[in-house]
């Protein structure tokens, strides 16, 4: 009885063979070569961003240059998501494809992707307990725990204090009395349901995670 896989043997010679092209491996080195540039030049990137979205209260040079540094490593994440991708697609044997749609096959994928799930949970977990300490390293994570406070107290805002300027923190509004946050309530609404099932908000990001996967 034959089977029918997703890939035949002459499509997959054809993809790996287009792989090894030089424009597909412009995928991999545009990135490291955007990430190189953006850290010689990261200055004058800043200088030339700043003077196309001019700062607001609270904004200097260096918070364009820490846009810069930003934008440099996610850039390179992606180059490296590439390189992981096309590795796979043009190193993975046909049969090892064709294993998946088998009974055996499936019942080892199936072991496989339960181990690289929990690993992935571990390694997430131990980053967040160890390496970030469980804290809310940006004003941004700082002002949706906030939300997600106060939404789970059943509230859209805090009363803000008589001199908010000596109180001031950055993504948080004092406005006419009040205090909250300008995002939109969807991810705060996520943990503040973590917190209501009393699961600390540093562990919601890792399970929707680890459910996506």
């Amino acid at each position: 009885m034959s089977r029918i896989s997703i890939l035949n043997l002459k499509s997959y010679r054809h993809l790996k063979t287009s792989l090894r092209s030089y424009w597909a491996l412009g995928f991999v080195f545009l990135p490291a070569v955007l990430f190189a540039f953006l850290n010689l030049f990261k200055s004058q990137m800043a200088g030339l961003l700043m003077s196309l979205f001019p700062p607001t209260a609270g904004e200097g040079f260096v918070y364009y240059t820490d846009l810069m540094e930003l934008a440099a490593f996610e850039i390179l994440w992606i180059g490296f998501f590439f390189l992981l991708a096309g590795a796979l697609i043009a190193y993975t044997r046909p049969s090892l494809v064709d294993n998946v749609f088998t009974i055996s096959g499936r019942k080892k994928s199936g072991l496989a992707l339960a181990f690289i799930l929990m690993l992935f949970l571990f390694v997430v977990l131990v980053t967040a307990q160890n390496t970030l300490e469980r804290f809310a390293n940006s004003s941004d994570e700082y002002a949706y725990l906030f939300q997600a406070d106060l939404l789970s107290k059943g509230r859209l805002w805090e009363p803000a204090h008589d001199l908010p300027d000596f109180f001031y923190v950055n993504n948080l509004v004092a406005n006419d009395g009040i205090l909250l946050s300008p995002f939109l309530p969807g991810w705060p609404l996520f943990l503040s349901a973590a917190q209501g099932m009393g699961v600390p908000p540093v562990y919601v990001n890792p399970v929707l995670g680890l459910l996506a996967l």
